[in-house]
C-alpha cells in the first residue's frame, strides 16, 4: 500500500496513520515502511471477542517519506511473529493525515 502527503510537511505540522481495525482476536496489527522500518504496531487489549477494535493513530517520521509517499507493509501477528496479509475486514483503512500543533507562548 502507498499513502501519498497532501503536501510536504511544513514547521509545526505531522504525519499521521489512522488504522481502523476490525475484529481481530489475539492478534497485532504490524505496520512497517516498504523497506522494513517499524512505525508501529497495534495490539488491542480489552476488546471483547468478535467485537471491532477501533481506530488508532500511529505517528510517521517525516524522514520516512519518499518523495511525499509512503509505501507500507501491513501484516498480521501471532505470538509476535509475522503470519500474513490482513484481510479487509481486520484492516478496515488506512488513512494518511496530517496535523498542525501550535507551540506554546
Amino acid at each position: 500500500m502507498t499513502l501519498k502527503l497532501t503536501h510536504a510537511l511544513e514547521k509545526g505540522e505531522t504525519a499521521w496513520l489512522l488504522v481502523k481495525v476490525g475484529a481481530i482476536g489475539r492478534q497485532q496489527v504490524q505496520i512497517t515502511t516498504q523497506d522494513g522500518r517499524p512505525l508501529g504496531t497495534i495490539s488491542p487489549f480489552g476488546v471483547r471477542s468478535g467485537q471491532a477494535a477501533g481506530t488508532y493513530t500511529i505517528p510517521v517520521a517525516p524522514d520516512a517519506f519518499d518523495h511525499r509517499r509512503l509505501a507500507l507493509r501491513v501484516s498480521m501477528l501471532q505470538s509476535g511473529r509475522a503470519q500474513r496479509a490482513p484481510t479487509t475486514d481486520e484492516v478496515k483503512s488506512i488513512r494518511l493525515v496530517i496535523r498542525r500543533f501550535k507551540s506554546g507562548s
